[in-house]
C-alpha cells in the first residue's frame, strides 16, 4: 500500500510488530485485509473502495470494517481532491447521522456521500482523524491522517444493480455435508444490508432459518462472494430453498441486488445428502518403511475429510517376531480436523521393527462412516532409531539463487543444524561468507553474503562440529573438503517459483532478490488471459516479488500466464545475474472458481504429458494409482507422477512405440489434481493420444531478418522449455551478436537479437543444450549444434530510415520511435498514453512504400502498440495522410494491438473533406484510432442466450477526426472500406460458423458485423467492416436448425444467416417460413444484415410507427441511411406484407449503401410475361436484382412484382444480396 511510506511513526511500529499485516491493499481488490492501528485500539480489517482502487462508481459509498466494535469518538472525516487537495466534504462523528451510519454490531462504518459531490474523473482520498472511533475500552482508533493511505479514482455513476454469478450448492445442485455453508458469487463487490435472509424446509414449507444479512451468518462484506453460515445443520436428504429480500445487498454505489422472492423455491433451491463415502487414509506419518522413529515419537494419520475417534479405542504397535506390543492411544489432532494422533503408551524399543495397526471401528467421519482400518503386517511399518548404521551421503551440490543446496541421498535430522562457521565457501577462490544454514528432509541450504555470477567456481568444505549434519538415525554425514558445486545457468540464474493475480494486480515471486534498479520496462511483459494478451501498465520490483499492475482486473475462471523478454533494463538479481526469459508462466487467480480442463495430450518414450488450460499445483501431485494408462488396450503400469506449471507427466513402466494408442484415466483421489486456486481437476475417462514419430522434431531451417533470427523444427515444440539467451551463439561477419529474448511457439524457435543483420552479411548459429533443453511436444531433447550457417533474409530496402522495418506481412513496420506519447483515457476510462505519430516521417514511409513496391508485396504501413498499453489509441496528422494520399493513394494505414487490427486505406477517407467538417487546422488536426479490449458482459448474455459462444474478448474500435478540443466520428467511408479484424487459434470455431456481433445499445441485442474469414497457417483472421464505432466480439455458433425447416427448401440459407444473427423467427425454435413477411420484419433483416446501428429517432417521423414501437430502432436505421422512405401520407406501414417490387426497391438502396452497383438494364424485364406489370419507380431496382441474382421470377416467365414474399424467400434474398455485395461468406 503506497500510504504505508507517509504513515505516522507511531502507525509504522505497529506494522513492523505486526508482519502479516503488511499485506495491506496495494492495488488490492475490495475486502483484500488491511491492518491500520494503534497499539491497542481498532484495527482496520478493509476499506472499501480500496486503496488505489481505478473505476469506482461517482455514487460509491465509502466503508471502514474495524476488527472489533466502534462508537463514535470525536473529530470530522473529510474526503478531498488529491490534485487540488481542496475539501470536498466532512462528516462530524459525533453528530452526522445521515451521512454515518454504522451495521448491525457497529464493526463496519458506512460514510454516504451527497449525491454528486464525486465527479468522474477526478481521484479522492479519505482523512480519518485519530480518535474519530473508539473501541468498548475508550481506546481510540489511529487515525488515516496522510494522502496515500485510503485513495480512489472515480469513474462516472454506477445505476446498475448487482446480480449473482453462481450459487453454492448450485441451483438444483446437491451438497453431502450436513454442515455446508451456503454462498454467492455476485458480478461486483457487495455489502449486507437489512434485509432477511430465509432457508425453507421445503418438506415443511415452514422456515429453517432466517436472519438479517447484516447478522454474524453473513460474511464477505465488500467482495463479490457472500457466504452464508446456517442457523443449525441441515437435515439428512431434505430439500431446501433460499429466500432473499429485496434490501439484503447492495453494491458499493447504493444499487440494491433484487433478492428472490419469498414465494420462489425454484432459483435457489438445493438438496443435502448425507454423506457415504468412506474416509480415505491419505498419508502416515513417519512414513511406512522409515528406520528413524525416536522412542516416543507420536504417531499420525492424515485422512482426505474431517475424522473422529470413537471413544475408548485403541491402536496397537506390535514388535515384529515378538509377542511385545505398544498401546497406541488415538486422538484428534487439533491443528488438523482430518488427522488422528497417536501417542505410545510406553517407549518403543530402540533397533527394533514395528508395524501399526488399527481396528476397523475405531475412527469415523462426521456422517459416521468407519474407516475400515490396518488389520495386515505391510501398511504401516517402520524401523526405531539404531537400526540404521550407514551414514547419509552428498548427492548433489548446486547454486540455487543466492543460496547453495546439498542434496543428499536420505531425510536428515531437522533438528541438528551445524553452524554456519562449519562451512567455508570460495568464488574463484576468494571466501565468500556463509550467513545461515537450514535442514529440510533431504536438503541442506547454505545462505551466502551475496550471490554468485553464472560461470564462477564455487567450491565448498564442511567440518564436522557439536551440531553435525546427520541423518534421523543419528548417523553423521562426512565433512567435505572442495567439494565443486554447479553453478549453470539452470542453477545459478533467477527464476520466477510462484505467483498470484488479484484483481488487476499480479505478483511474481522469484528464488533470490532482484535489484530495483533500473526499474524494468512494462513491455517486457506480456500477460495471457484466456489466451489473449493483456496490457501491463508498470512494474515495481521489491526483494523477491515484481508486481505487474494491469491495464482491467482479472475475472472469475480466467487463467493467467505470464511471459518475460528481456529488454534494454532487464531484470537482474543483486550480483547481475539477469533473470532469462520464461514463456507461459502460468499464476494463481484468487478469484477462479473454475476446474482445470485437459486441452491435450502427448506421449513419446516412457512419458505421457497431459497438458491443462491454467497452471496446477505442484504441491498437490496425485498418486500414481490415481491414473490409469491402456497401451493399445493393454495396461502399462505408472512408475511416478509429476507436475509442472501447466503439465501432468506420467512415467511408464515401459517405452512406447509409434503409432500406438494411448488412453489415460484420471480417478481424484486424495491428494487431487488442483490449479493453483485449488479447484480440482474432474475425473478423466479414457482419453485417447496416439503416439508420434519417437525420433521427435528435427531442424529445419534458420533464417535471420533484421533483428529476428528464427529457427524451424519439423513438428510442434514444447513452450514450457524456452532455453536460456546464452544458449545461443551468434556470429556474423565472424563478430558475436548478443542474443536478447528466446521465444517458442509452435514449431519455431525466435531469436531477438541485440542489432539488426543487414542484407548480404553471413550468420552462424550455435546452440548448447545444456540449461534448459529445448524440447518438442513430445518431449523429446532437441540436440545441440555448432556453427550452422544462417539463411540471411534482412531487408533489401535501400535507403531506409531507421524507423523504417519490414512487418512480417509483406509491408512495412514503422517503429513506435516516430511517435511521441501523451497522456489519455480509453474508452473505458482508463489511463493510458496516446502515440501521436510524426507527420514528416509518416510521408516518407508512404513514399518508401511506393518507391520499393518491387521489394514490398503489400503497400500497408503497420503501426504496432504494446501490449503493455491498456489500449492502442494512436493519433495520425492529417497532414501526412493527405500528403501520403497524394503519393501513395494505394497504401494503407494498420494500427496492430496484441491480436487486434485496424486497416485504414488512403483511398477510402476524404480527409479533405473530414478536415472541412469539422473546421480545423490541418497542422493541428488528427485521425483517432482506438481499439481496447474489455470485458462487455451484455455482448456476453446475448450471445449466450442465443446458443453462440465468444471466441474472442470484447474489443472498442473506435475512429475521430480531432481539431483542438473538437472531434467528429468518422462513418463516412469510399468504396475502399475500413477493415477491423481479429485473429484467432486455427480450430477455434468452423469457419462458416464464425461472425464478428456487435452491441447495439438502442436495440439492446447483438448485431451482425458483415465479416469474412481468412484461415492462415496456425491462426484464422476474422475482419469486418462497419462503418461505426462500437464494441465488438468474434462469435461462434452452429448452423441452427428450426424446428419448423428440418426438411424445408431453404432450410441452410436460413440456418447461416441465423447463426449470425441476422435472422430469428418469432419464436426460438420456429421460423415460419412460409408465413408472409412484413415490411418492418424485412427491414429488421436489412438492418442487421449490414449491421446498422439501431436508431428509435428516426422511426418517430412515421405515424403508425412512432420512437417506441415494435422493431422502431431497425426502421429507423434503414430509414437513416435512405434504404427506405415510407409512404406519401407519412406512413411506413409496418404490419403490411412487403411487395417483391418493394423487396427489391429496397435491396438495391442497400447494395449501394455497401458500395456495390448492380447493373440495371430494365430490357431483362422483357424475359417475364409480367414485367411491364413493374411499377415504374420499381423497374430499375427489380431489373438490379434479377442481374445481380439476387431476384429470380416465380417461374421462367412470371415476375408478380405486386406478389408477397414468404420470410424463407426474403431470408434468401437477403442471403443472396448480402454475398454479392461481400458482407457475407457462408
Amino acid at each position: 500500500m503506497q500510504g504505508l511510506r507517509n504513515i505516522s511513526w507511531l502507525l509504522l511500529i505497529v506494522l513492523l510488530a505486526q508482519p502479516f499485516a503488511s499485506a495491506v491493499a496495494s492495488a488490492a481488490p475490495s475486502g483484500a485485509e488491511v491492518r491500520i492501528a494503534s497499539a491497542s485500539g481498532p484495527q482496520v480489517v478493509s476499506l472499501l473502495p480500496a486503496d488505489d482502487a481505478a473505476s469506482v462508481p461517482a455514487n460509491t459509498k465509502l466503508r471502514i470494517r474495524f476488527d472489533e466494535p466502534v462508537q463514535p469518538g470525536t473529530g470530522s472525516i473529510t474526503i478531498k481532491n488529491s490534485t487540488t487537495f481542496e475539501t470536498v466534504e466532512t462528516y462530524d462523528v459525533a453528530t452526522d447521522t445521515a451521512h454515518i451510519q454504522y451495521n448491525y454490531d457497529s464493526s463496519v462504518v458506512t460514510i454516504t456521500p451527497t449525491p454528486g459531490k464525486l465527479v468522474g474523473g477526478t481521484s479522492y482520498y479519505v482523512n480519518v482523524p485519530a480518535g474519530a472511533f473508539k473501541n468498548a475500552a475508550g481506546t481510540g482508533f489511529a487515525g488515516i491522517t496522510d494522502t496515500l493511505t485510503w485513495n480512489f479514482q472515480v469513474i462516472g455513476t454506477d445505476t446498475g444493480s448487482p446480480y449473482v454469478l453462481s450459487y453454492f450448492p448450485a441451483q438444483n445442485g446437491t451438497a453431502t455435508s450436513l454442515g455446508t455453508q451456503l454462498s454467492i458469487k455476485f458480478n461486483e463487490p457487495v455489502i449486507p444490508g437489512t434485509g432477511k435472509i430465509v432457508i425453507k424446509d421445503l418438506s415443511s414449507g415452514n422456515p429453517f432459518c432466517e436472519f438479517s444479512a447484516d447478522s454474524a451468518n453473513v460474511t464477505g462484506t465488500g467482495t463479490d462472494t457472500i457466504t452464508i453460515a446456517p442457523c443449525k445443520p441441515f437435515g439428512a436428504n431434505m430439500v431446501y430453498a433460499v429466500q432473499i429480500e429485496g434490501a439484503a445487498f447492495s453494491d458499493v454505489s447504493g444499487n440494491f441486488y433484487p433478492g428472490i422472492a419469498a414465494t420462489d423455491t425454484t432459483t435457489w433451491r438445493f438438496t443435502i445428502t448425507k454423506d457415504t463415502e468412506i474416509p480415505e487414509l491419505v498419508s502416515v506419518s513417519p512414513p511406512s518403511g522409515v528406520n528413524y522413529v525416536k522412542e516416543n515419537e507420536v504417531l499420525r494419520m492424515t485422512f482426505n475429510k474431517p475424522v473422529q475417534v470413537v471413544s475408548g479405542k485403541t491402536g496397537t504397535a506390535l514388535l515384529q517376531n515378538s509377542a511385545d506390543k505398544v498401546v497406541l492411544n488415538l486422538g484428534p489432532d487439533a491443528s488438523d480436523p482430518k488427522s488422528v494422533t497417536l501417542t505410545p503408551e510406553t517407549p518403543f524399543k530402540q533397533a527394533s521393527r514395528y508395524v501399526v495397526q488399527i481396528p476397523a471401528d475405531a475412527i469415523t467421519d462426521l456422517s459416521g462412516n468407519y474407516f475400515p482400518g490396518i488389520l495386515n503386517d505391510y501398511r504401516w511399518v517402520f524401523q526405531t532409531i539404531g537400526s540404521d548404521k550407514t551414514a547419509p551421503a552428498l548427492s548433489s551440490a548446486a547454486i540455487e539463487g543466492a543460496n547453495i543446496l546439498l542434496t543428499y541421498n536420505e531425510d536428515l535430522d531437522e533438528t541438528s543444524v551445524p553452524y554456519a562457521s562449519n562451512f567455508y565457501v570460495t568464488v574463484n577462490d576468494v571466501p565468500r561468507q556463509v550467513n545461515g544454514v537450514t535442514v529440510s528432509g533431504k536438503q541442506v541450504r547454505l545462505i551466502l553474503q551475496s550471490g554468485v555470477t553464472v560461470g564462477q567456481t564455487v567450491k565448498l568444505s564442511y567440518t564436522i562440529g557439536d551440531r553435525p549434519l546427520r541423518d534421523k538415525s543419528g548417523n553423521n554425514a562426512a565433512a567435505l573438503s572442495g567439494q565443486a558445486v554447479s553453478n549453470t545457468t539452470d542453477t545459478t540464474l533467477p527464476k520466477p517459483v510462484s505467483g498470484v493475480v488479484s484483481g488487476s494486480t499480479l505478483t511474481l515471486t522469484f528464488n533470490k532478490s532482484l535489484s530495483s534498479s533500473p526499474a524494468p520496462a512494462a513491455s517486457q511483459f506480456t500477460v495471457y488471459v484466456g489466451g489473449y494478451a493483456r496490457g501491463v501498465s508498470s512494474v515495481t520490483v521489491s526483494g523477491t516479488n515484481v508486481t505487474l499492475a494491469l491495464g482491467a482486473a482479472i475475472g472469475n475462471g480466467e487463467a493467467v500466464s505470464v511471459s518475460y523478454a528481456p529488454g534494454t533494463s532487464p531484470l537482474v538479481d543483486l550480483s547481475g545475474n539477469a533473470v532469462a526469459a520464461f514463456n507461459q508462466f502460468y499464476v494463481q487467480n484468487t478469484s477462479d472458481t473454475v476446474p482445470p480442463v485437459l486441452s491435450s495430450g502427448n506421449a513419446s518414450g516412457n512419458k505421457v504429458k497431459l497438458i491443462f488450460n491454467e497452471g496446477l499445483n505442484a504441491s498437490s501431485v496425485p498418486l500414481k494409482s490415481s491414473f490409469s494408462v491402456l497401451v493399445n488396450g493393454a495396461s502399462v503400469a505408472v512408475s511416478s507422477v509429476s507436475v509442472s506449471n501447466n503439465t501432468v507427466e506420467l512415467t511408464l513402466s515401459k517405452s512406447l512405440s509409434a503409432n500406438q494408442v494411448v488412453q489415460v484415466t484420471y480417478v481424484p483421489g486424495s491428494p487431487a489434481l488442483t490449479d493453483l486456486a485449488g479447484n480440482p481437476a474432474a475425473t478423466i475417462s479414457n482419453y485417447q493420444i496416439v503416439v508420434g514419430s519417437s525420433t521427435g522434431a528435427t531442424l529445419t531451417s534458420l533464417t535471420v531478418k533484421g533483428t529476428t533470427l528464427t529457427l524451424t523444427y519439423s513438428a510442434p515444440l514444447n513452450a514450457n522449455t524456452v532455453p536460456y539467451p546464452l544458449q545461443y551463439i551468434v556470429e556474423v561477419n565472424g563478430n558475436y551478436v548478443t542474443v536478447r529474448n528466446v521465444a517458442v511457439s509452435g514449431s519455431q524457435v525466435t531469436l531477438t537479437l541485440a542489432s539488426a543483420v543487414a542484407s548480404g552479411q553471413t550468420v552462424k548459429l550455435t546452440y548448447y543444450n545444456s540449461g534448459i533443453a529445448l524440447q518438442d511436444a513430445l518431449g523429446t531433447t532437441m540436440e545441440g549444434f555448432t556453427n550452422r550457417a544462417v539463411t540471411n533474409e534482412s531487408s533489401p530496402i535501400s535507403n531506409a530510415p531507421e524507423y523504417l522495418d519490414t512487418d512480417g506481412e509483406g509491408g512495412l513496420l514503422l517503429s513506435l520511435n516516430t511517435a511521441s506519447a501523451v497522456a489519455s483515457s480509453t474508452p473505458s476510462g482508463k489511463s493510458g498514453k496516446r502515440y501521436l505519430i510524426d507527420a514528416d516521417k509518416l510521408i516518407t514511409s508512404f513514399a518508401m512504400l511506393k518507391s520499393n513496391a518491387a521489394q514490398v508485396a503489400v503497400q500497408q504501413l503497420t503501426f504496432k502498440i504494446p501490449a503493455s498499453e491498456p489500449a492502442a489509441m494512436v493519433g495520425i496528422p492529417l497532414r501526412g495522410l493527405i500528403s501520403g494520399a497524394s503519393v501513395n493513394n494505394n497504401a494503407s494505414f494498420r494500427l496492430v494491438f496484441g491480436n487486434l487490427a485496424y486497416t485504414v486505406p488512403l483511398n477510402s477517407i476524404d480527409f479533405n473533406q473530414e478536415l472541412k467538417l469539422i473546421g480545423g487546422d490541418v497542422n493541428g488536426s488528427y485521425l483517432y484510432l482506438t481499439i481496447e479490449q474489455e470485458n462487455n458482459s451484455s455482448l456476453a448474455a446475448a450471445v449466450n442466450s442465443r446458443a453462440g459462444t465468444l471466441l474472442s474478448a470484447p474489443a472498442t474500435f473506435t475512429m475521430f477526426v480531432v481539431s483542438g478540443t473538437r472531434q467528429r466520428e468518422v462513418t463516412s467511408y469510399n468504396n475502399a472500406d475500413v477493415t477491423r479484424s481479429f485473429v484467432l487459434t486455427s480450430g477455434s470455431a468452423n469457419p462458416s460458423e464464425i461472425a464478428v456481433v456487435r452491441w447495439d445499445n438502442v436495440l439492446g441485442d447483438a448485431v451482425y458485423a458483415p465479416t469474412s474469414v481468412n484461415a492462415t497457417g496456425s491462426s484464422t483472421i476474422v475482419s469486418f467492416k462497419l462503418k461505426s464505432n462500437g464494441t465488438f466480439a468474434v462469435s461462434g455458433k452452429s448452423n441452427r436448425i428450426y424446428s419448423d425447416m428440418n426438411s424445408h427448401w431453404a432450410r441452410n440459407d436460413v440456418a447461416i444467416l441465423a447463426s449470425k444473427f441476422i435472422v430469428d423467427g418469432p419464436t426460438r425454435t420456429k421460423f415460419a417460413p412460409s408465413q408472409n413477411i412484413t415490411r418492418a420484419e424485412f427491414a429488421k433483416f436489412i438492418a442487421r444484415g449490414l449491421g446498422l446501428p439501431g436508431d428509435n429517432s428516426a422511426a418517430a417521423k412515421y405515424s403508425d410507427v412512432g420512437a417506441n414501437g415494435a422493431n422502431a430502432a431497425y426502421i429507423g436505421a434503414v430509414s437513416n441511411v435512405g434504404i427506405v422512405q415510407g409512404t406519401a401520407d407519412g406512413k411506413f406501414k409496418p404490419n403490411a406484407p412487403i411487395t417483391r417490387e418493394e423487396m427489391a426497391t429496397m435491396m438495391l438502396r442497400a447494395m449501394t449503401y455497401a458500395g456495390v452497383q448492380p447493373a440495371s438494364s430494365t430490357s431483362v424485364l422483357s424475359r417475364f410475361k409480367d414485367g411491364g406489370t413493374v411499377s415504374n419507380w420499381a423497374r430499375s431496382a427489380v431489373a438490379g436484382n434479377i442481374e445481380a441474382g439476387v431476384m429470380n421470377g416465380i417461374s421462367a416467365t412470371l415476375f408478380k412484382p405486386k406478389a408477397n414474399a414468404t420470410r424463407a424467400e426474403a431470408a434468401v434474398m437477403v442471403k443472396r444480396m448480402l454475398e454479392y455485395a461481400e458482407l457475407l461468406k457462408s
